[in-house]
């Protein structure tokens, strides 16, 4: 089955970029990367198309960010709204999270630690 993983990538597309190399390097073939580039107004067409085009697929949101600010929060009822239009049962369980946990600050100001983090995000994206 094919599987779709949606990612949003800030300022530099970097989260994204990561998993193409990632995704090219592995030779994995079941996994679709979307890039959202625009949150507001929220593409629901766009991101529809996509949804149907794979409908069979577990959906999953990457982001380099904390779940507490990325683009999860905002995207996350309006994936839900996109699946009620297409007519599938809107589940939080559809969606999957892939990305750092809540925190108080965006980065922890250790390279290191993001190097691992990182790693983490992508990892977790290409296993899925």
């Amino acid at each position: 089955s094919s599987r779709v993983l949606w990612t949003l990538a800030v300022t530099q597309f970097q989260v994204y970029y990561d998993l193409l190399k990632a995704r090219t390097e592995a030779g994995i073939k079941n996994i679709a990367l979307v890039r959202v580039e625009q949150l507001n107004p929220f593409p629901f067409d766009l991101v529809s198309q996509q949804i149907a085009k794979y409908s069979n697929a577990e959906i999953a949101w990457a982001q380099e960010e904390p779940m507490n600010m990325g683009g999860y929060q905002h995207v996350m009822p309006r994936f839900m709204t996109c699946l009620r239009t297409l007519g599938q049962v809107p589940d939080i369980s559809k969606l999957r999270y892939i990305g750092r946990a809540a925190a108080a600050s965006p980065a922890t100001g250790f390279s290191s630690t993001h190097a691992q983090e990182q790693k983490y995000i992508v990892d977790t994206a290409m296993a899925l």
